[in-house]
């Protein structure tokens, strides 16, 4: 069912020179599924727009359509403090962290293969 007034060839004309990521905008703008390729969100697009009537396009800074809640949230999610369970810390950042331990000494830690310049001899005679 096509909105009165709506020319499936001004709608193709209309969305020809939209970018892939400016047609993923679009779809999420309008609650569709901004998932495939250009010519299925152009089609996608294209149905919705003859069926609703709304050529408009929102800028891509625009107040878009909040994610719906993931199954079984609740509420807002409280930030995990310091000493929560699940709280990573950065080893890096602590100094008792990732380095510590690590000294040199004068024994190698693996087996000298080689020494340095090579393993090969000549022998004359």
């Amino acid at each position: 069912m096509t909105a009165p007034g709506v020319n499936p060839i001004m709608v193709e004309d209309l969305l020809k020179p939209v970018l892939l990521k400016d047609l993923r905008i679009q779809c999420r703008a309008r609650g569709l599924n901004p998932g495939g390729n250009r010519e299925v969100l152009a089609d996608r697009l294209k149905e919705h727009m003859l069926q609703t009537g709304d050529l408009t396009f929102v800028a891509e800074g625009s107040c878009l359509p909040a994610a719906p809640a993931p199954i079984g949230a609740t509420g807002p999610r409280e930030p995990l403090t310091e000493n929560a369970p699940g709280h990573v810390q950065n080893n890096y950042v602590r100094p008792e962290g990732q380095n510590v331990g690590n000294f040199i000494t004068d024994r190698p830690s693996s087996r000298v293969l080689a020494p340095p310049g090579g393993g090969s001899s000549i022998t004359l005679g």
